[in-house]
């Protein structure tokens, strides 16, 4: 019977008989005996008083009394997350840790009421979700005679209406999620209120009619929104917005006039007006209202602006343009407001916020937005000599330029560097991080070999490298912080002030629909999310749990005030649902991310970053799509230095991309291509880390130019970079950990590495580093180590592998040059093709010592050797290595395991007579191994 199931025969089994059958394939423990399982109940006291970010709840609230067996969990699904009751965790914020698996069981019996809540769609319905890969059941329909009513009772599904073809239901350890569904992504959600959840064995629900629960009323509907009279905040999207108290309305064309500081102007529908002022008082706020629309534009000269918030709201407009003054004028806006946590406890204010509005900021953009130096610029040097004449004819007298740190000789990739105090030699010359010495032009020529010859205003302070860049950074639209301007951890009351005693951080953000697009823009000293641990504000109000359109007053009650929100970013796209394009715009500093894609399509396009210390580029959800190319990414040291890994499973995923990165992704659908990251970097200018947990469940939104086929999907550690975006000629010149780091990317097609080249100039670090991933195809790459010290040093690698047993690189014309090690052996193979290694002091190590698992290196084409000349080479298996033509073999004497002394020692010289390569003292465990080592003399190079 088993066998007819699994080929797909007509046949049909008895439900349990089914769910065994296919576990007794896969080597499950199915069959074993499991007994009558209460994963949530009424009177669970513990689970319903648990906060839902460590809980067995989310998105939803608990209703009623536990103590008096009257609770009850409640979801009322917005328009981004079903409703979710999770099992089987394994971590630290684990939920009912243990719980047998779904499949064993016979039934899914839930105590439930509920309706469609004047939901537009289908009738509600769950499903069941999780495993690795992630996976989701066939949907139940409450309908029929599972309808849900306005009172309590037990509906029992069999859990073979959830499996399907493809997915018995196992999780394999990881979390399974009971999802109960969202109605689309707009209008009324269905409600779900869930008093018991039990799985039944087999047998069970036939041996005992179901339990009567008594009825319960439905409680009364949700209150009606407060009056504005007490109300304190507004729901816009995700956020509940302080009320902003406008003592300015403005409703023709007219900028209005005597205006004083901590004015707010509030334009209301059908206002067009249009701001050229040369400057404002300090207002304290300027809302945009729906059906307004404000331009900020030169007529006559530079304009500015002094503001606390820009707010835009629905069907609000805001255009800021320089245009047509033909970019002899100037726009600066400046956010120069406090931070007022009794008004604004989750920090929303100062700064650009949309909601829904449409925002257009367009400025103008270089023809070129970086160029490469062909020669050394000295210390002291007051020329640059830039290849090719395009920079001169766009950079001008006056603009200013970003040159990186190019200092050879730093322990970037120390792994405790913080600790023992190693500093980043601190060598970027630019606006904010240099402002005794910003590389000014005074003149630009171009000369006989066709160079841009740039004559700087003062001479450089340090020296810069050949092959690195420098970086134009003038705009004429500017959006900055006020002067002094701090995050809440820099205030002198950081621990616990109502009032910051400075200015605060602006941050720019939108969220939803409308539009919000720039170009030519310059960000300066904007975002105060830092890259300390994430705490973020937690309030409750009247209207908790249900949904409500946009535009319903609440009051609003804090919980836990914190003081590190997250995604409060330099600039960012939060849920937007349109394509948005950044491009040709700068932004120079942020405590933590620069240009942030959060849940949307975003189009990142030939921009300079500079010195965000968490990255310059984020890619935060896993769901990101769209294209990040031709940016100009520049490191200056900051960040933590640490990997994801170490917050990741005690934050619940929700704070990453805090160690210093020039662009980081949770997820792999975006095309990265073309861009160029130099200077200094805590982590790795690209990393990815692509893990399914926290993030399964968060879908491709449905935004305007999506591939069909992703919309609605969760696309992570399966997916490889080429299938939907790609990782395509990108550049790193600087010091870092790692230049290319990769965590958790299993997809079976692999993933295609193409054109990358890094050029490592500190003694630590290594060029691509892979942490539980799987097979990687690199073509035309390089990995070049610049000081003498970093051959010097075996554990600086070229390809370094950290766990992953079916890690395998495949090299194709490509390079690996000047490395203590070339390649750390990969359990799934390493194979070369028309590949050089060259002046590494080894080319391949199997480390720690060589085990089972450790694939041979095949090589064909190409020169392999190490540095010294004559090496000797430890590994399992076949090694083979052939020059171009004709094919050249080399010495290969096989020996047994432990048994090298008999290897002729006049031969092969110096080598250990341990067949570990090491001492006598591991012969021990290398005896235990099956097969023979193979000894390889390589050529000299």
């Amino acid at each position: 019977l088993q066998f007819l199931y699994l080929i797909g025969s007509t046949y049909t089994m008895p439900t349990f008989a089914r769910g065994c059958a296919l576990a007794a394939a896969l080597l499950l423990p199915c069959c074993a005996a499991v007994a009558d399982t209460t994963l949530y109940s009424a009177t669970d006291a513990e689970l319903l008083s648990t906060s839902n970010g460590a809980s067995c709840i989310e998105y939803g609230v608990v209703q009623g009394d536990a103590a008096a067996s009257s609770a009850y969990i409640q979801w009322t699904p917005n328009k981004w997350h079903d409703g979710r009751l999770k099992i089987g965790d394994g971590d630290s914020t684990g939920c009912r840790v243990g719980t047998p698996e779904l499949y064993e069981f016979e039934h899914v019996c839930l105590t439930i009421r509920g309706g469609q809540n004047g939901a537009a769609c289908g009738p509600p319905s769950f499903v069941f979700a999780g495993g690795a890969p992630y996976r989701t059941s066939n949907a139940i329909v409450f309908e029929g005679d599972r309808a849900l009513t306005s009172e309590f009772r037990e509906i029992c599904v069999p859990v073979a209406e959830l499996q399907t073809a493809e997915w018995n239901l196992e999780r394999r350890h990881y979390t399974g999620y009971f999802r109960f569904q969202k109605c689309g992504q707009s209008g009324p959600q269905p409600q779900y209120e869930v008093q018991e959840l039990t799985l039944l064995a087999p047998g069970s629900l036939a041996a005992r009619p179901p339990t009567p629960v008594p009825p319960t009323p439905m409680p009364p509907p949700p209150p009606t929104p407060v009056p504005e009279s007490i109300a304190t905040h507004v729901k816009y999207g995700h956020f509940w917005l302080p009320l902003l108290d406008a003592n300015v309305r403005v409703f023709g064309t007219a900028w209005p006039a005597a205006l004083v500081d901590g004015d707010c102007v509030w334009l209301e529908g059908g206002a067009a007006v249009v701001y050229s002022a040369a400057a404002s008082p300090r207002l304290r706020c300027v809302v945009v209202g729906p059906g307004a629309s404000l331009t900020v534009a030169p007529e006559v000269g530079d304009v500015g602006m002094t503001v606390g918030t820009l707010v835009v709201l629905p069907g609000g407009v805001l255009d800021v343009s320089t245009e047509e003054a033909g970019h002899a004028h100037r726009v600066v806006i400046t956010f120069d407001g406090v931070l007022d946590r009794a008004a604004d406890p989750a920090e929303l204010l100062t700064g650009l916020l949309s909601v829904e509005g449409v925002v257009s900021l367009r400025g103008r953009h270089p023809c070129v937005i970086k160029a490469e130096l062909v020669e050394t610029a000295a210390s002291g040097a007051t020329e640059l000599v830039l290849a090719g004449a395009a920079a001169a004819g766009c950079w001008a007298a006056g603009d200013e330029l970003v040159l990186p740190d190019t200092h050879v000789g730093y322990d970037a990739g120390h792994y405790d560097k913080a600790r023992k105090g190693y500093t980043p030699p601190g060598e970027t010359e630019a606006p904010v991080f240099s402002p005794a010495h910003v590389p000014t032009i005074a003149a630009v020529s171009v000369n006989a070999d066709g160079n841009t010859v740039v004559t700087l205003a003062a001479p450089l302070a340090y020296a810069h490298l050949a092959g690195s860049h420098a970086g134009h950074v003038t705009r004429t639209i500017t959006l900055k912080s006020a002067a002094g301007a701090a995050t809440p951890q820099d205030d002198p009351d950081a621990a616990d002030f109502t009032v910051s005693s400075a200015p605060i951080r602006g941050h720019v953000l939108h969220t939803g629909a409308g539009a919000f697009d720039f170009t030519g823009v310059r960000f300066e000293r904007l975002g105060r999310t830092t890259t300390q641990l994430i705490n973020n504000t937690k309030t409750t109000g009247t209207l908790e749990g249900g949904h409500y359109p946009d535009g319903t007053l609440d009051r609003r009650v804090v919980t836990h005030q914190g003081n590190n929100q997250i995604g409060r970013y330099a600039v960012h796209c939060h849920h937007c649902r349109v394509e948005v394009r950044w491009a040709g715009s700068a932004l120079l500093e942020s405590p933590r991310d620069g240009m942030t894609c959060h849940n949307s399509r975003c189009f990142i396009e030939q921009n300079v970053i500079v010195g965000a210390d968490g990255t310059g580029v984020f890619g935060e959800d896993s769901s990101e799509t769209g294209v990040v190319a031709e940016n100009y990414l520049v490191g200056t040291g900051g960040g933590t230095s640490g990997g994801d890994d170490g917050r990741f499973a005690s934050r619940a995923g929700g704070d990453v991309a805090f160690g210093g990165f020039g662009a980081w992704f949770r997820g792999p659908l975006m095309l990265v291509r073309d861009n160029v990251a130099e200077g200094i970097f805590g982590l790795a200018p690209y990393s990815y880390f692509v893990h399914p947990k926290f993030v399964s469940h968060i879908l491709v939104p449905d935004v305007p130019g999506t591939p069909a086929a992703l919309v609605g999907e969760s696309r992570t550690s399966g997916t490889g970079f080429q299938e939907w975006g790609g990782f395509v000629n990108n550049r790193a010149f600087g010091s870092w950990g790692t230049a290319l780091d990769i965590s958790y990317s299993t997809p079976a097609a692999g993933n295609d590495i193409v054109g990358y080249e890094a050029v490592a100039l500190g003694t630590s670090g290594r060029g691509l580093g892979t942490t539980h991933s799987g097979w990687f195809r690199l073509t035309n790459c390089t990995f070049r180590a610049v000081p003498a010290a970093a051959a010097a040093n075996p554990n600086m690698y070229g390809i370094f592998r950290n766990n992953g047993l079916s890690t395998r690189a495949d090299l194709v014309d490509s390079r690996i040059e000047g490395y203590g090690t070339s390649i750390r052996l990969l359990p799934g193979g390493t194979t070369l093709a028309n590949t050089v290694l060259a002046g590494n002091t080894y080319d391949f190590k199997a480390w720690p010592v060589p085990h089972p698992v450790i694939a041979p290196a095949v090589v064909t084409g190409g020169y392999p050797g190490g540095a010294q000349g004559v090496e000797y080479l430890v590994v399992m298996g076949d090694v083979l290595y052939t020059a171009d033509d004709p094919p050249q073999p080399y010495d290969v004497v096989r020996a047994p395991v432990c048994d090298l002394a008999k290897v002729d020692a006049a031969l092969y010289p110096g080598f250990d007579t341990c067949a570990c390569g090491c001492s006598e003292a591991h012969c021990v465990d290398c005896g235990k191994l099956d097969g023979a080592f193979v000894v390889a003399k390589l050529p000299i190079v």
